[in-house]
């Protein structure tokens, strides 16, 4: 047992290697970076049009800045005290990622404390990071000074910011730590792409020589590959072909080490390695394979849609399906269609959105709504969530019928989605249908057979409402006035969506019942309040229905400031003519800082 113990080290070791290989070889976007797309809640992920009807326009405000901060900052830094001026210096950072202008000041003094010789070594660091971050190229050679001496401490940040500025002051260093091969991994990779930034030539022989190691390490070895190019001005492709016959512990690293040594080759032996790639068995190979295909021309990509559609790796899929987009063919949309269905939520919204603009045009259009079709059709939630997306925002009108269906659907996705859909497809045929699920949900919820856990049915029903206030739809006047007096145990969206929907059916009918169900709505300000959203719609609606007689608590609620308020002074309008309040800008202080002036 004992002896298994290394070998298992091993394993482990790979297997953090390769996908360390994988990060750094692949930067085309996967599953891990879903989230940053993935709605928030996924069933507030459509428009209600009602905040658009009417569109009220808010108070704006501009940042500005308190006069004398530069000149005491200054002054704070003439101060023989390194902590004060340590303080100074992080605070002028802040400033400059707040927007203060004009300190180009600070930033002088600030590199004539790092030149000179009794400057604490804190502080001195304190400054590089801020000038960094200031980016304060024009610094480049104090700060690249202080680095040399100062050694590891900031040597990361400096000569990733030279590298960026592409400044030449540690362009010896660079190649000197290059060519002797003494230094450590980061300090190498570090003078390679400075080097690279920089494309000095006189460093392509050493750093094929790093690439071409199996004793280096894997890391530098990518970093050395993927700077070669900028380095040469003849083709890597011999070199790349040459990394494919090394053997690896790890069997991603000879083919992603080939791929990165041809990122800036676009020949014709290029492109058939890299097409040679994507028969490989680890799919991040074929992945960034493709990426770099991508780069060259979206057809070699396209060309491999049929053969690559359907891979397990997700970053496969989505450059299969950017590329087929991009292809706008119409023996590409059954593919693409599939994808609707794809378990990444950000890969099928994609899809969506492309297909929407590929069924705009007249020879893709028919292709597009059968294939559509045929998804929505079929029982797979996310499928039908984004086929209903789909074919509502090309206003397909036959699938307004399969819509209805899907207001049933068990996933709340494909609830909300359809309920969307319907409003935006305007059938007046659905509407009794409509009404009916919604009576369905209300009766649920008074038997207590839903509660608001089931969030999808707050939205699904706000977009049910606005549909029947949008087509005016009288069929639905009962429901709706259900929704209008203050239940917490219904939800909020529809409530709102309510009150707005009961102002569209009554245009210019000031029914008294209905009129102060409303104004309780708006006066409903106690210690727990009504919606602000519901409070606005619900003035709305009274300014809509004509309705005089409230106009006493329009006025008492009218204000610019929050939504309710300025809907009020809207309603106040409509009802005497008197304009709104012109809204002026305001302005904010960018914020306090360590050391501020005193007001006089």
């Amino acid at each position: 047992m004992a002896s298994d113990t290394p070998r298992l080290k091993m394993r482990l070791q790979a297997q953090i290697t390769i996908w360390t290989l994988f990060m750094i070889g692949c930067s085309t976007v996967g599953v891990a970076q879903d989230r940053k797309f993935w709605p928030r809640d996924p069933y507030r992920a459509y428009e209600l049009d009602m905040y658009e009807r009417p569109k009220l326009s808010m108070p704006s405000s501009y940042q500005v800045h308190q006069e004398g901060l530069k000149e005491l900052w200054l002054k704070a830094l003439d101060r023989p005290d390194p902590g004060l001026q340590r303080m100074v210096v992080d605070t002028v950072a802040i400033a400059h990622e707040r927007g203060v202008p004009d300190l180009e000041e600070t930033t002088d003094r600030m590199v004539e404390l790092l030149q000179e010789p009794d400057t604490r070594d804190d502080l001195c660091r304190a400054i590089v990071q801020a000038l960094v971050n200031m980016d304060a190229r024009q610094h480049a050679a104090p700060i690249a000074e202080f680095s040399k001496q100062d050694g590891s401490a900031v040597t990361t940040l400096v000569e990733s910011a030279l590298a960026r500025w592409k400044s030449d002051v540690f362009v010896d260093a660079w190649l000197k730590r290059v060519r002797e091969g003494t230094a450590g991994t980061v300090s190498t990779s570090l003078a390679i792409e400075g080097l690279g930034a920089l494309q000095v030539s006189e460093a392509a022989e050493s750093v094929e020589q790093i690439v071409a190691n199996p004793g280096q390490p894997a890391k530098l070895r990518m970093v050395a590959a993927r700077n070669l190019g900028r380095l040469r001005d003849d083709d890597t492709v011999n070199v790349a072909s040459a990394m494919l016959t090394q053997t690896s512990p790890f069997p991603e690293l000879p083919a992603l080490l080939a791929i990165e040594l041809l990122s800036f080759s676009d020949s014709d032996a290029a492109i058939d390695l890299l097409t040679q790639l994507l028969d490989a068995e680890r799919t991040a190979v074929q992945a960034c394979a493709l990426e770099r295909l991508y780069e060259i021309d979206f057809q070699l990509v396209n060309q491999q849609a049929e053969k690559l559609v359907g891979s397990s790796d997700s970053n496969v899929r989505r450059l299969i399906a950017k590329a087929m987009l991009e292809s706008k063919s119409v023996d590409r949309i059954e593919f693409l269609a599939n994808l609707l269905d794809d378990p990444v939520p950000s890969l099928r919204r994609l899809v969506a959105t492309g297909l929407v603009e590929l069924g705009q045009m007249e020879a893709l259009q028919e292709e597009v709504h059968t294939q559509c079709m045929r998804i929505l059709d079929e029982d797979s939630w996310r499928g039908c969530e984004q086929a209903c997306v789909v074919l509502a925002r090309l206003d397909y009108k036959p699938s307004g019928g399969r819509m209805v269906e899907l207001l049933k659907h068990p996933r709340g996705e494909v609830k909300v989605a359809s309920a969307w859909g319907l409003g935006q497809l305007r059938l007046e045929e659905h509407l009794p249908d409509m009404v009916e699920h919604a009576n369905e949900i209300y009766q649920a919820f008074k038997a207590g057979e839903l509660t608001l856990a089931q969030r999808e049915y707050d939205q699904q029903l706000a977009h049910l409402f606005s549909a029947f206030g949008d087509q005016n739809h009288q069929g639905a006047s009962e429901i709706l006035l259900a929704y209008v007096p203050r239940d917490d145990t219904l939800g909020n969206d529809c409530r709102t969506a309510a009150c707005w929907a009961i102002g569209m059916l009554n245009v210019e009918n000031p029914d008294a019942k209905i009129l102060k169900m409303l104004s309780a709505r708006i006066r409903d300000v106690s210690l727990l309040p009504e919606r602000e959203e519901t409070r606005q719609m619900s003035a709305i609606s009274i300014g809509r229905m004509k309705g005089e007689t409230e106009l006493p608590t329009l006025r008492e609620f009218a204000n610019p400031i929050g939504s309710a308020g300025r809907a009020c002074q809207w309603s106040i309008e409509q009802l005497t003519g008197e304009p709104m309040e012109e809204l002026t800008e305001s302005s904010y202080m960018s914020g306090s800082y360590f050391l501020m002036p005193i007001k006089e």
